[in-house]
Order: structure tokens, then C-alpha cells, then sequence
């Protein structure tokens, strides 16, 4: 069973392991997958075959193009910057737009 009492901002997984990085900076080791977290976990959006979001964390997205595009998350005090994985881009921003997620700046790319 999974009881998780942090908010999660993001997870990355290994093989059959999950890190789940909380938005107090800690990180936690759990010997679950990371297709099973984000079945479990709502809300979040698996943005690369390692790496899954929350997007209430989500600062801005950049997608420069249709083959590259990176999240900015908060974790605390701190940005950190994660690459989306080029064939989930558009999965991602269609999860995105499903759940009306959108920066001033990022508007107009979205709507590409």
C-alpha cells in the first residue's frame, strides 16, 4: 500500500523504483513503479518514460519546437527545469489543456 503525506511534485523512476521528490525538497525511495504511482497518484502527467509531474507545481512550460520542450517545476524555494520526453509532447500538452493549465507566457504555444 502507498501513503504518501507530502505534497509530491514530481517522481522519477528506475527499473521497478520510484524517487518522489516532495515540495519540501526531501526525497523518498519506494519499491513501486513509476506506472503504478501515476495510476495511483492523481493528477499527475507522465512527462518521459523515467519522469511523471504535478502539475499544481508547474511554473512554465517551453516548448521550442515539436521535437523539444521542458517543464519548470517548483520544489520549495527552488526551479528545477526537466526535459519532456519528445514523444510525449503532445500528450503532454493535451493533458495540460484537458486540465486549463496555462502561464501568461506559454498561451500561445499551447495553442500550436
Amino acid at each position: 500500500m502507498i501513503h504518501i503525506n507530502k505534497p509530491v511534485v514530481y517522481l522519477t523512476g528506475d527499473t521497478n523504483y520510484t524517487r518522489i521528490h516532495y515540495t519540501d525538497g526531501s526525497q523518498e525511495l519506494i519499491s513501486f513503479t513509476i506506472k503504478l504511482m501515476v495510476v495511483r497518484v492523481l493528477n499527475l502527467i507522465r512527462i518521459h518514460k523515467r519522469m511523471a509531474i504535478n502539475p499544481l507545481f508547474l511554473v512554465d512550460v517551453q516548448l521550442s519546437n515539436s521535437r523539444r520542450a521542458t517543464v519548470l517545476m517548483r520544489c520549495g524555494n527552488t526551479e528545477i527545469e526537466l526535459v519532456v520526453g519528445r514523444r510525449r509532447i503532445t500528450e503532454v500538452r493535451e493533458a495540460l489543456k484537458s486540465q486549463n493549465w496555462v502561464a501568461p507566457l506559454v498561451e500561445a504555444q499551447l495553442e500550436d
